[in-house]
This record gives C-alpha cells, sequence and structure tokens, in this order.
C-alpha cells in the first residue's frame, strides 16, 4: 500500500486511536490501542496531516501521539503500551518546546 493509501488507514484507525507510527526503512507500522496495521509510505507526508492533532515527530522513524506519553524525558518517551521510543537529538529542544506548550 502506498503513503495516498495510508491516510485511509489513519482515518479508519481513528487518530485518537493512534498511539504512534514506527518507519522501518520504507514500512510504517501503525500502533493503535486495538492493534497494528503496516503499509508502505513516509512518515513526513502522514506528519503532514498530522502535526496540528496532538502527534510529535520525535525521531525520523517515529511519530508519537502526545496523549499516548506517559513519560518524557530528555532523550525519550515512554508510552501508553510502555515502549520506549528515542527523541533525536536534533529534535530534543523542538520536541521539549512542543510538549511544554501542550503541558501548559
Amino acid at each position: 500500500m502506498e503513503t495516498e493509501d495510508c491516510f485511509l488507514h489513519i482515518k479508519k484507525a481513528s487518530q485518537h486511536k493512534i498511539m504512534y507510527f514506527e518507519r522501518n526503512k520504507r514500512k510504517i507500522t501503525v500502533k493503535t490501542t486495538e492493534e497494528d496495521d503496516e503499509f508502505y509510505g513516509s512518515l513526513e507526508d502522514i506528519y503532514t496531516e498530522l502535526k496540528d492533532n496532538k502527534f510529535f515527530f520525535i525521531h525520523k522513524s517515529f511519530l508519537v501521539n502526545y496523549s499516548f506519553i506517559k513519560i518524557f524525558n530528555n532523550d525519550k518517551v515512554i508510552m501508553a503500551d510502555g515502549r520506549e521510543l528515542p527523541i533525536s537529538q536534533a529534535r530534543r529542544k523542538k520536541i521539549r518546546e512542543k510538549y511544554l506548550k501542550m503541558e501548559g
């Protein structure tokens, strides 16, 4: 499935159920509260669609839903499912600012 089809998956999954997206090469895994789904696409394209909806691009391989961050550290987040995801060094300042703004 290509990127244009991924938006159908995003809508089907209901954005409020999406915990995070993970990229492995060209394959994207969508981790939701109910199931996982995979398709081929671009995290950058997904972020363009979701950046105004509490999604943080924390690493070139991870796009996370703010609502499912349980613990926020300088270099990683711990998600509701217990998974630790890294925050890339280049994105840390921007992500911290965005997180504090959401908490504020």
